[in-house]
């Protein structure tokens, strides 16, 4: 009796699961009006720490001075820094970011068009589940604890009687009425 409930528990929290990686995928993917980064490093701390998922926004008008956006830098890596500085050039606006635990200003101003979204809400270390994920050993288990637990949901259904199984009919134990018509 433990044992099954302990079986459905699991099941649920597998397909919990399954529907949160789920819904990770879709807001990973571009041009979403929310999408789901990993932090990777500690430039944000103690706002947002390292291996949290940072959730973004899509805006429709220029961020401004402390908010927090998503954006890709001139080497093409996506980042997560404050705005402390706006500079109108003859381009377009440009921002001027730093990580609120870096001492310094990031070498580049991020022009407008490179800007991903303003950051929202961090998920703590959800990241870092998320990553473990893409492993060899996280892609195992997504896919082997489901195999796991169907052999031990089979394995614990009684087996049914079958002929084999039931006592042989003796001659002497069949009882024959005849009708007379």
């Amino acid at each position: 009796m433990i044992v099954n409930k302990l079986l459905s528990f699991v099941w649920v929290l597998y397909f919990l699961l399954l529907g949160f990686l789920v819904c990770c995928l879709v807001l990973s993917q571009p041009n979403m009006p929310i999408q789901a980064f990993v932090i990777q490093s500690g430039s944000m701390e103690p706002t947002i720490m390292t291996g949290d998922l940072a959730l973004i926004k899509t805006v429709s008008i220029a961020p401004k001075i402390n908010d927090v956006i998503t954006f890709k830098n001139l080497a093409g890596t996506t980042v997560t820094h404050r705005i402390i500085e706006e500079i109108n050039t003859a381009e377009g606006m440009v921002f001027i970011t730093e990580g609120d635990n870096n001492h310094a200003p990031d070498p580049d101003p991020v022009p407008l068009a490179n800007i991903k979204g303003v950051w929202f809400l961090a998920l703590p270390k959800v990241g870092y589940f998320l990553v473990g994920l893409r492993t060899a050993l996280g892609m195992s288990l997504l896919v082997g604890l489901p195999v796991i637990l169907i052999i031990i949901g089979e394995l614990k259904k009684k087996p049914k009687a079958t002929k084999k199984d039931q006592a042989p009919v003796s001659p002497s134990s069949v009882k024959v009425s005849v009708e007379s018509l």
